[in-house]
């Protein structure tokens, strides 16, 4: 079996798993505003996430894809070590969303569709641009289905630079596999049990600059639907202003204190 062979076994195994019914993300109180007042979630660029060996990823050419992501773990049960490394615990809150929460610009029927981007909004619409001039087309390439949660696969068998980049031997070039990125992390990140849901854009030329994040837009039923957990170290004060955000940006939503308040304490 070459590397190839292994890696597609590896992502048709994953790819085949159940998905579970509900995803969590660790953040602020100050995310969890913006998140319900604007009612979207924000993917980042692979340049601005925790690992450096997806973020150092540097591709030839002078216009390659524009890869975002958005990282929720499947855990349901509180993590001490996801509230200490992604949270200031004085400010931490959980989310819980339905597993398909998004809004979805795409029909799923092509690999790749063209339409414009809305710099604005910081978001990728399926119309062409009003000119339909080339350098002005911005085409979706991944995925057909933006509610599609990706398994991340955690391995040390294959880097993940060698797992995105390979050599074409035949032509002497390299080769981009952009269906790969977003996938694959060494097993020292195995605790977060990461699923991660993935967008790629694609520019015909740089005149259209894209956002280095980009704005879902989340269905009514997934705002009604979601949780909100306060961190075992949530200040009192930011209580008051919870209450306060939920007061005006919801229709009544609750939360709920971490079943770790007064079992631990955290630095």
């Amino acid at each position: 079996m070459t590397r190839h062979d292994e890696i597609s076994r590896l992502i048709k195994d994953a790819d085949e798993q159940k998905i579970p019914d509900r995803l969590y993300q660790y953040t602020s109180l100050s995310v969890l505003a913006l998140i319900l007042k604007n009612k979207t979630i924000r993917f980042n660029t692979l340049s601005n996430l925790d690992d450096l060996e997806e973020s150092q990823l540097i591709f030839a050419g002078d216009n390659p894809p524009v890869t975002y992501v958005s990282c929720w773990t499947e855990t349901d049960d509180e993590e001490i070590f996801m509230w200490n490394l992604y949270t200031k615990l004085s400010d931490g809150v959980r989310i819980e969303l339905p597993s398909h929460p998004f809004v979805d610009p795409q029909d799923g029927a092509l690999d790749s569709m063209r339409g414009s981007y809305d710099n604005e909004r910081a978001r990728w619409l399926p119309k062409l641009p009003d000119t339909r001039v080339d350098p002005e087309i911005v085409s979706m390439i991944q995925p057909r289905n933006c509610n599609q949660p990706n398994k991340v696969i955690y391995t040390d068998e294959f880097p993940v630079s060698e797992i995105i980049a390979s050599e074409d031997i035949d032509n002497h070039l390299g080769v981009i596999h952009s269906k790969y990125l977003g996938r694959f992390k060494r097993t020292a990140w195995a605790f977060q049990k990461e699923y991660r849901y993935i967008i790629a854009l694609s520019r015909s030329g740089k005149d259209v600059p894209l956002k280095d994040y980009y704005d879902a837009e989340l269905t009514e039923s997934a705002i009604q639907e979601m949780k909100i957990v306060t961190s075992p170290m949530f200040d009192p004060g930011n209580y008051i202003l919870l209450d306060a955000l939920l007061k005006e940006l919801t229709d009544g939503k609750s939360y709920t204190k971490s079943s770790l308040v007064g079992k631990i304490k955290l630095k």
